[in-house]
């Protein structure tokens, strides 16, 4: 497959942006309201948050994809 690397055009930057922005919106709101939030970073699942369930370590609590 080729892939070309590319600038992304004026309204897909727009349509990043905007994502972005609702994302961080709800995070914020999320926190404020004292719940957990979930994230995918390095093939991991993180919970993050006060409310976050204790009997889950990260260990436990990761999925690796590149064990499939």
């Amino acid at each position: 497959m080729n892939v070309i690397q590319s600038a992304p055009s004026q309204d897909s930057q727009q349509m990043l942006n905007s994502l972005k922005e609702s994302v961080n919106k709800a995070l914020v709101q999320k926190q404020k309201l004292g719940q957990y939030a979930v994230f995918w970073t390095n093939n991991q699942l993180l919970l993050e948050g006060d409310d976050a369930p204790s009997h889950l370590n990260h260990t436990e609590s990761s999925i690796n994809l590149d064990q499939r």
